[in-house]
């Protein structure tokens, strides 16, 4: 599992920036079959910034890899939710505390085992 945190807004000029990055941390861990984004930090979303997150989240999907949110502003929940990225992860998918998300996983995880 990587937890990442997106560090500001997400807009047409940065959102190449933060895939990029998110990109090469999970090359750099290729054993990484669960991503949780944190968006504190995040108060806004424009639509192409919607659009490539999207798109990111279903080219990780096909590779294997399950993304999920956490700390998530009403206003940009929406804004996700609006543009179909709530759809493509699942509403269960968002979580209020990283805990929270983390523990989810485990239990998924170990019941998966089993």
């Amino acid at each position: 599992m990587l937890i990442w945190r997106v560090g500001g807004d997400l807009f047409f000029a940065s959102i190449g920036h933060i895939s990029e990055a998110l990109k090469a941390s999970l090359a750099a861990r290729s054993d990484v079959k669960r991503v949780l984004l944190d968006f504190a930090a995040v108060n806004f979303i424009d639509i192409s910034a919607g659009d490539e997150l999207s798109s990111l989240i279903k080219e990780l999907q096909s590779e294997g890899i399950t993304t999920a949110f956490v700390r998530v502003r009403d206003a940009v929940r929406d804004h996700m939710r609006r543009a179909g990225i709530e759809a493509i992860v699942g509403p269960n998918n968002f979580y209020e505390r990283t805990t929270d998300g983390v523990r989810d996983w485990q239990r998924q995880g170990s019941s998966s085992v089993g």
